[in-house]
Formats: structure tokens, sequence, C-alpha cells
């Protein structure tokens, strides 16, 4: 043991810093989705499908929040990075106290427009039903008082990766992803209601909050500290932040609009049956998501120095993320029943092994198409991302409206499954096309 200790120590301070930080990305990501595995059929059990498929909304709608920051805490992290990286360190705290400054205030104002929603919220969006009505509201009151919380993390989470700390922050993401499954369990050892899971997401979100906050606490907090807002700092960050801000609010509305529009055409139980399945195989997208941080900044080195070489690298992307998704999803579908069985019995299996087979495909393009979505964020094309989610987003709201009622849960796999399918198929045809023109001009180096 004691031998082995150095050996492993030595290995990994020969990995470059890209490389270290990829495998602290899959670790903050593995461990959540193992803890998701052993909880989520506990929870199913204890809380019942109607409970549960609130409380996977609540999942959905926590992380939603973040939304609301504009962009902003992605905004910072660019920032953050590029005036560490020019050396010019003396104006980070100006940039770090004017984004900081900005998104407590966008929290703060957001609370009140989430609590105003509350009759869009739980009338007509997520339908309790007359039996789950009076936890249903118990449980809002708990989200409303999320809602700072939630974006003012995102924001403190942009500084500390603007400074490359991925080894701190996924030191306090880690356990607070696990605890995102471990929390409400544990709630419904006291409480099997809406309310108490709720409020246990809540403190997850407080806990990781505050850990960002002890890890940031030098920069944000520090003596030479300015408590001013920059103009120019506002405007370089809500200038980077407008199309990612498109993007951020259209593209989740995507990934989840399925599970309200069941809420709303079916009931609680029949969103647990299909979000079940949608949260187990979407996991997947870790893989992805690792390899995507590592190739971006070589395809944006490309795109300055040899534009011609992005094809070969974009190639590369592509059969990485194609041979490590491939096998999985070939299992899934061969096996989709007896391994829903083997996770949360027979009997939900029986409604959802049907939902996991569709929706593993989807995932499959969904990922591929992340090659072509890197490639254009390369190109320093963020508009053309958020341009196409734009025109997808009606068209996709109307399929899944038609399938679901005719088709049910079924109908809303082959809606999302579709609507990814054709995401693809522009982003590719936009990366190819742009990869080859070397007269145009990148909408986002104004900015």
């Amino acid at each position: 043991m004691t031998d082995a200790t150095p050996k492993l120590a030595r290995l990994w301070q020969g990995l470059s810093p890209r490389t270290q930080n990829l495998a602290w990305s899959f670790a903050g990501q593995v461990l959540p989705m193992v803890a998701g595995l052993v909880f989520v059929p506990l929870l199913i059990t204890s809380l019942g499908t109607a409970r549960f498929g609130f409380l996977s909304l609540v999942w959905v709608l926590i992380g939603y929040f973040s939304l609301f920051d504009l962009g902003l805490a992605r905004a910072l992290t660019q920032r953050v990075a590029n005036l560490l990286a020019l050396g010019e360190t003396s104006r980070v705290r100006g940039a770090v106290h004017t984004g900081m400054l900005l998104i407590i205030a966008l929290a703060l104002l957001s609370a009140p427009v989430v609590y105003l929603s509350h009759d869009l919220l739980l009338g007509k969006l997520i339908k309790s039903g007359p039996a789950l009505a009076a936890e249903a509201d118990g449980a809002f009151i708990w989200l409303v008082v999320g809602v700072p919380i939630v974006i003012t993390s995102a924001g403190i989470r942009g500084v500390l990766e603007g400074q490359h700390r991925f080894a701190a922050v996924n030191l306090v993401r880690t356990p607070a992803g696990v605890m995102m499954f471990v929390g409400p369990w544990l709630a419904t050892r006291f409480s099997p209601t809406l309310a108490a899971v709720t409020l246990a997401v809540l403190l997850v979100r407080l806990g990781q909050t505050v850990g960002f906050l002890a890890l940031a606490r030098g920069l944000i907090f520090g003596k030479s500290a300015t408590k001013r807002i920059d103009r120019d700092e506002v405007k370089m960050l809500f200038g980077f932040g407008l199309w990612v801000t498109v993007s951020n609010i259209i593209s989740p509305m995507m990934v989840y609009m399925d599970r309200f529009a069941i809420s709303h055409f079916g009931n609680l139980s029949e969103v647990a049956y299909y979000s079940t399945p949608f949260d187990l195989i979407a996991r997947l997208l870790f893989i992805n998501n690792s390899v995507s941080s590592v190739m971006f900044p070589t395809l944006s080195a490309a795109h300055s120095t040899d534009p011609a070489a992005m094809k070969g690298i974009s190639r590369q992307n592509f059969l990485i993320v194609f041979g490590l998704f491939a096998p999985i999803i070939i299992v899934v579908l061969l096996f989709a029943q007896p391994l829903m069985t083997l996770w949360v019995g027979a009997a939900f299996a029986a409604r959802s092994s049907v939902i996991l087979q569709i929706l593993s495909v989807g995932i499959f393009i969904n990922a591929l198409s992340s090659v072509g979505f890197s490639t254009l964020q390369a190109m320093r094309r963020a508009d053309l991302t958020a341009k196409f989610h734009i025109v997808e987003l009606p068209f996709y709201f109307l399929l899944l409206v038609v399938l679901v009622k005719q088709y049910g849960i079924t109908g809303a796999a082959i809606a999302w499954l579709i609507r990814v399918s054709f995401d693809m198929a522009l982003l590719y045809y936009a990366s190819w096309h742009l990869r080859w023109r070397h007269d145009y001009a990148p909408a986002s180096e104004t900015v």
C-alpha cells in the first residue's frame, strides 16, 4: 500500500492539467449517477409514483432556475479566465464583483417572478390532483426560496471555473450531486411528503452554495475588492451572455417540455414512468460532456491557426463519442426490459422499458450532435446554435402536443427523438458549411 501510493501520486502528477480536469469531471458525474441508480428505486418505493413524479419535476425546476442569471455565470467564467490568461489580475476583482452583484440582483428579482407563477406551474403545467394539491402548495414555497440560492451558486461556480479550479469545484459538486438523491430519501424517513423532499433538495443546494463561497471567498471578499459596478464590465458580460442566454433558456425547455406535457395531458404517475428511464440514460451524457470539454480548446486553436485541420479534429471527436456510446446503447436496446426490472421492478419496467429504448437512441444522437455544436462554438458562432433552437421550439411543441395526446409517453419519446435528429442535421450542416468557407465573419467576434 505504501509503495502504491507514491506511484499513483507520480502518475497523477505526470498527467496534463487538461487530463486531470477531465478526471475530476468524470468523478463529479459518475458518483451522483451511481447514487441515482441506488436511491431512485428507494424513492419510488417511499413516495409512490405520483409523488416521485413531482420530485422529478422539482429536480428539473431547480436546475432550470439557474437560467435566470441571463448567461452571466457563463460569461463570468469566460471573463475571469480571459483576464487571468492575459495577466490582467488587477481587473479580475472588478469583473468578479460586477458580475456577482448583477447575479445577486437577478437572483432576488427572480424569486417573486417564480412566486407569481404559482398558478401557471401548479395549475397548468404540474397537475398534482386534489389528493396532492395541499402538499404541492407546501413544496412550492421551498422552490421559491431556492431560486436565489441556485442562481447565486451558479455565479460563484462560474468564478471558480474561470480560475480553472475544477478539482475544488468537484470536491463540492460531487457530494452535493450524491445528496440530491440521498437527501430526499432521508427526508422520507421522517415525512414522505412533497414539502419534505423539496426542502431536502433546497438544503443540498444551500450546502453546495456555501461550499463554493468558501472556496471563492478570497476573491469575492478580499480587502482590495471593489464594491461597485463597472459599466465596461457590464457591457462585456451581458454582450457575451446574449446568445448563451437564448440557448440556455430554450434548450432545457425543449429537454424537459415533454414531462410537463405528459403531466398536463396525463398524470404524475406517467411522468415517473417517462422521467425515470430518461434520467437514467441521459446521465451517460457526462461521457460526451467530458470529451467535448477537452476537444473544444483544440478546435478553437485550430480555427485561429489552421482552419483546414478542423475537419480532422471534428472527425476524431465524432469517432471518440461514437466509440464510447455505441456499445452502451446497443446493450440498452437489447436488454432494456431486464435492466429496468432489475433496477425498479417488473411492474414499473413494463411501462418504461420501451421508453428507455426510444430515448437511448435519442441520447446517442444528442451526444453525436455535440460534435457539431462544439465545432460551431469553436468558430465563435454561438448565434447559430441559438437561432436553431428558436426555430426548433415551436415545431417541437406542436409535435409533442400531437404525439402525447395520441400515444402518451411513447409519443413524447418519439417526439424528442425526432427533435434531436433534426437538431443534429442542422448543426452538422452548419459546421460543415462554415468549415469549408473562409470568407465568413464570426458573428460573436464583435461582442
